[in-house]
């Protein structure tokens, strides 16, 4: 996230609003002593960041302090600590979510969701009874996973349904392609703060054996809520990128047409493969072409459900 002169934070002293957040990942907070206040054992705050755009591990991040004193002007350097990270995932398992359970107890499971239950060690293996909501993830991806509560840790995206067919096989013909996705992360549109790189969006690339020409104005058909219905499309590559106009949650099936012109001449289908902008290294994915066969192809012959299988002309003899 890029630096930020008033960063808003949450703290349990009413003396401090905001702090300076840096390029290189580091809050700096002014605190003064609030009226009549000597000392204080304990300190609370809280403050939000924009996450990473890509897979990213978790962070350790340290607190150290610099006390001055405004009689004298000296400075005492208080040396640098690592935070305890909350190492705990959700889980829905009963033995965890169930207060009847035998096993359950507060310590051991770290029900609560508070401060005061955060555990004072990274101790692997704990859970916390909950799961992600359903305006971020569906299924699987709403349970948790190993260091999911650790500072900036980012799961890496995947393609969960990667899938791809067309409506004619014919030469010339118009041709609907028909794509369902569903990734493992939830896509998130994010505007919060200028310039971050969260406008994510979705590339489909090898299909080649088409007449459509290029077109920065490529319309989708019958596209789910989230996908917006202009791309755009290379001729040369086969390529059509996807933007998203609304957040797409994890595990939820988008699906959208487009159509193209078969070219005219017989070919096999050819290798296609979709990344998302969040995908790391631009790590493309084999699409699963729809292998059944269309109807009222003549002979009825198989897997001509996949894109841009185009057949040969037949002429038949009587």
């Amino acid at each position: 996230m890029r630096p930020q002169d008033a960063l808003p934070v949450e703290w349990s002293s009413s003396a401090l609003s905001s702090g300076k957040w840096t390029g290189a990942g580091s809050l700096i907070l002014l605190l003064p002593f609030e009226a009549n206040e000597k000392s204080r054992s304990e300190w609370s705050l809280a403050f939000s960041l924009v996450n990473p755009s890509k897979e990213h591990g978790p962070v350790q991040p340290s607190v150290g302090a610099e006390y001055k004193d405004s009689k004298d002007l000296s400075n005492v350097n208080i040396d640098s600590t690592n935070l305890i990270r909350d190492a705990r995932k959700y889980t829905q398992l009963s033995y965890v979510c169930n207060t009847s359970h035998p096993n359950y107890t507060i310590s051991g499971w770290g029900h609560d969701d508070n401060l005061s239950s955060i555990p004072t060690a990274e101790t692997p293996y704990t859970y916390l009874c909950g799961q992600y909501e359903v305006t971020r993830a569906l299924e699987e991806p709403r349970t948790g996973q190993d260091q999911d509560r650790m500072p900036l840790r980012v799961r890496p995206a995947q393609f969960l349904e990667i899938d791809i067919g067309q409506s004619s096989p014919h030469p010339c013909a118009i041709n609907f392609i028909t794509v369902t996705l569903a990734t493992s992360v939830p896509l998130l549109i994010n505007s919060r703060y200028t310039g971050i790189d969260c406008q994510p969006d979705i590339t489909i690339k090898g299909l080649l054996g088409t007449q459509t020409p290029d077109s920065a104005v490529f319309t989708l058909l019958e596209a789910s809520a989230a996908i917006d219905a202009s791309a755009a499309w290379t001729y040369s590559t086969g390529t059509v990128v996807v933007k998203l106009q609304s957040d797409l949650v994890a595990a939820q099936n988008a699906t959208f047409k487009f159509t193209v012109t078969n070219k005219a001449t017989p070919q096999d289908s050819p290798n296609v493969q979709a990344v998302t902008s969040l995908h790391s290294g631009a790590h493309f994915e084999t699409m699963i072409k729809d292998g059944r066969s269309l109807p009222d192809v003549w002979e009825n012959p198989t897997g001509t459900r996949q894109p841009l299988l185009i057949l040969a002309g037949d002429l038949n003899l009587s």
